[in-house]
């Protein structure tokens, strides 16, 4: 099984930690859990940082960890997943036959990312994440097995893209698979002291480069404790230092490990080593523009120098500014309706993570969130850029982000919710996870 989620702050003592073989183990445990009035949670990566989210207090535990089949189809071009898998070993071992999935953009996080939309280095070429799955393999909440595809049934198919755990627990997927040869990427690191620069950069790469939809970067700037900036950078294509990246060459960096790589999985086997034990993280959106972009970092900036702040032992504000292309928004729309409802225009999922050592202090970091993303939701809504949309798999627990994909959305989840799973097992003995309330 995979160890304690990276996060303190999601640790906990389950009574029991089951860990299934296959489907039809997981769907015996529903069952018996279903049956019982028992609490629960599910692992798969155990990536996120809330309480209850992949762990529970005294009720079971179910990982998937034992679920980790990949098996690829050279015949159609597909391959099957199990859910216990972390994106890191599907990369792995798809390179030995020049095939990728569109998945995870750091190899340590788990498939619950397909619950939320999931964004990739491969999204402005295919779409989301979720858009490439083909098939759902979900246990309903009275033990059945189901299959979901969306000739099959496309309201559950619709829903499982970006609903979370509301409508079954996922135990295998099948994804469209693509080829992929050398790849160029890997890491720059710069000094804090260019911030404005890089996000003026951020911002013109994503007005002129990111329209090469081959190109991806993954940006960290991270204030107090490391004042440092590192930025991922991928180019789907053996073209050394490609041009679509020129204006972050031209600002001086500290260390550039970049280089071709012979696939992808090896050109994103870098993780950030987090250091301190605890972690939150909450998530915004607005739309392109430089001198936004410059401002909402220097804000964060300024919120990470106060004496409140830096008063917290260990306290680390790091943000991670990931620009969304109109082609990503395209490809996700033509591959297929999902809940999200995505505004075609060029935006920011602006999510910022805290970092800090102490359990005496977490409520106190998790108030540092929303009072920061209310700061930076006035500054973008005084400017006319903000938009409604929270990435989920970003989104704090006090953002409700099922709700902001709009209200039809929302009401029509809820529909669905009731149709496969008319006791609304997984709304309340469920822990953790974003809820869609009672009826």
């Amino acid at each position: 099984m995979y160890g304690t989620p990276r996060s303190e702050t999601a640790w906990k003592v389950p009574s029991c930690i089951f860990e299934p073989s296959d489907s039809t183990a997981l769907a015996d445990a529903v069952k018996i859990i279903s049956s019982n009035n028992i609490t629960f949670a599910v692992r798969s990566g155990g990536h996120s940082p809330f309480s209850n989210w992949a762990n529970v207090d005294g009720g079971v535990l179910i990982s998937l960890s034992a679920i980790n089949a990949i098996s690829y189809n050279p015949t159609d071009e597909t391959v099957r997943v199990g859910t216990g898998n972390q994106w890191g070993q599907v990369y792995g071992k798809l390179a030995e036959y020049d095939r990728v999935v569109v998945g995870g953009r750091v190899p340590d996080v788990g498939f619950g990312l397909l619950t939320g939309g999931g964004l990739s280095h491969h999204s402005s070429l295919y779409g989301f994440a979720a858009d490439n799955v083909i098939i759902y393999e979900v246990v309903l909440s009275n033990g059945t097995e189901k299959t979901v595809s969306r000739a099959s049934d496309p309201e559950h198919f619709w829903a499982l893209k970006a609903g979370g755990t509301n409508f079954g627990i996922i135990s295998y997927v099948t994804l469209k698979a693509f080829p992929q040869g050398k790849v160029w990427g890997g890491v720059i690191f710069y000094s804090i002291e260019y911030l404005d620069q890089i996000m003026a950069a951020i911002a013109e790469y994503q007005a002129v480069g990111q329209l090469d939809p081959r190109s991806a970067i993954l940006p960290y700037v991270a204030f107090n404790n490391f004042n440092s900036i590192f930025i991922s950078f991928s180019y789907l294509d053996a073209v050394e230092r490609p041009e679509v990246f020129n204006n972050f060459y031209r600002i001086p960096s500290l260390l550039d490990d970049t280089k071709i790589h012979n696939n992808f999985s090896a050109s994103i086997s870098e993780v950030v080593d987090k250091v301190y034990p605890r972690w939150t993280w909450g998530s915004t959106t607005f739309y392109l523009d430089n001198s936004t972009y410059v401002q909402v970092a220097r804000l964060c900036q300024n919120i990470s120098r106060t004496d409140e702040f830096q008063a917290i032992q260990g306290a680390t504000l790091v943000l991670v500014p990931q620009p969304v292309s109109r082609a990503m928004v395209q490809r996700s729309v033509a591959s297929g309706e999902h809940p999200m409802n995505l505004r075609d225009r060029e935006q920011i999922w602006f999510s910022i993570n805290l970092g800090w050592q102490y359990a005496s202090d977490d409520a106190r970091m998790e108030q540092f969130v929303v009072d920061t993303l209310s700061s930076i939701e006035k500054l973008t809504k005084s400017k006319g850029l903000f938009d409604e949309y929270v990435f989920f798999n970003n989104a704090h627990t006090t953002q409700d982000p099922l709700r902001r994909y709009g209200q039809n959305a929302f009401r029509k989840m809820k529909r669905i919710s009731r149709t496969v799973d008319p006791a609304q097992i997984y709304q309340s003995r469920l822990a953790g996870g974003f809820k869609l309330g009672g009826s």
